[in-house]
């Protein structure tokens, strides 16, 4: 929640992609965390854009 905490927004603009670079994995590895989170209701995501 670093960034919810910085941005003081519930929108963010972070690619899968980026997030697997900042993270050192895998593109699919991280794609499968958005579907798991929506699916709870946690997030909505869409291209790039995620809300909490």
């Amino acid at each position: 929640m670093t960034v919810y905490d910085r941005l003081k927004s519930e929108e963010f603009r972070l690619t899968q992609e980026f997030i697997s670079q900042m993270l050192g994995v895998r593109h699919a590895d991280v794609s499968k965390a958005p579907t798991t989170l929506s699916q709870a209701g946690m997030i909505t995501y869409h291209r790039g854009q995620i809300n909490i």
